[in-house]
């Protein structure tokens, strides 16, 4: 009997030292705010990834697995439109812009995410002042009109930072120091040619009523240039909105007006006016004859009616 009490004893204290440095382990591994545990920096080395067919989140090392066997992916098999052009749309859709607008205004931008001008206009402020002006005087029910020279202005400006070789906003490139490269690039967008067809030396436009419009387009911008420069106190942007306004009125209508509209007259007097020949004319009577003869026989048999070329 005292041999088992003795040998008990001996296991008894055993488990409360294998208890004892249990507890210290336990202590030494408590939670540290501030500190990153072992789980967590294995998750985080773990980078997840975006499926470009139905836009899930996976880790890194199960998505290659996942876009083999991904539903979504057959139906985009053989068609022209992907999944990644769409979640494009989703994340550029989900920026705001740069100013506030109004809700209508926002449902307008939403047309251009398509189009390669949208992601421009959107995050140009001088550009929304414009649209929300342009809804002001027109009006929503007009969205075409204020659509067109929201994309005008932005096609001037992206033209102008690809001279350049620049990413400036309309703010920047609209000073007087630009105002020939504004002309020269609004010649190029609508096709300007020093010379007529036969070769007099007559400017003229393969579309000549781009100048008429963007002269009154950037008309409205100096004005807001103006306008901005008065709020903010700053001498330097009144100081160059006054400037171009002074340049528009002096050689705009010289430079750019004048040309468009000769282009337009020419073109309206000019027109081919194709006239139909006599076999054309002969072969279309012998039609319209032969089909009320059989209308005439349908209606009542005659032996006129049958004799009738």
């Amino acid at each position: 009997m005292a041999s088992r009490k003795s040998s008990l004893k001996t296991k008894r204290a055993l488990q409360e030292a294998v208890d004892s440095s249990d507890e210290d382990e336990d202590d030494d591994d408590e939670y540290v705010p501030g500190e990153e545990t072992e789980e967590e920096s294995e998750d985080q080395d773990e980078s997840s990834g975006v499926c470009k067919f139905c836009l899930g989140f996976f880790v890194s090392s199960e998505l290659w697995r996942h876009l083999r066997s991904c539903p979504q992916k057959i139906q985009f098999d053989g068609c022209d439109e992907t999944a990644s052009h769409h979640s494009d749309l989703i994340i550029f859709g989900s920026k705001k812009t740069p100013l506030p607008a109004s809700v209508e205004f926002n449902h307008l931008l939403e047309k251009l995410r398509s189009e390669e001008i949208g992601n421009f206009v959107r995050n140009d402020g001088l550009l929304v002042r414009y649209g929300e002006s342009l809804m002001y005087r027109k009006g929503a029910e007009k969205p075409q009109n204020i659509l067109q020279n929201l994309r005008l202005i932005a096609r001037l400006a992206i033209s102008m930072n690809s001279t350049c070789k620049s990413n400036s906003s309309c703010l920047d490139l609209f000073i007087p120091s630009n105002f020939d490269l504004i002309i020269e690039t609004t010649r190029e967008l609508a096709g300007y040619k020093a010379t007529n067809d036969d070769g007099e030396l007559l400017p003229t436009y393969s579309v000549a009523s781009l100048p008429l419009k963007m002269g009154y387009a950037l008309d409205a911008i100096f004005s807001l240039i103006l306008g901005i420069g008065l709020r903010e106190s700053n001498d330097t942007i009144i100081m160059n909105a006054r400037n171009l306004a002074s340049l528009y009125t002096r050689e705009w209508p010289v430079k750019m007006s004048s040309a468009a509209l000769r282009t337009l007259a020419d073109n309206r007097f000019n027109k081919i006016n194709v006239l139909p020949t006599t076999e054309d004319l002969l072969m279309v009577h012998k039609y319209r004859c032969s089909q009320n003869s059989c209308s005439q026989i349908a209606q009542s048999i005659i032996g006129e009616s049958w004799q009738k070329p």
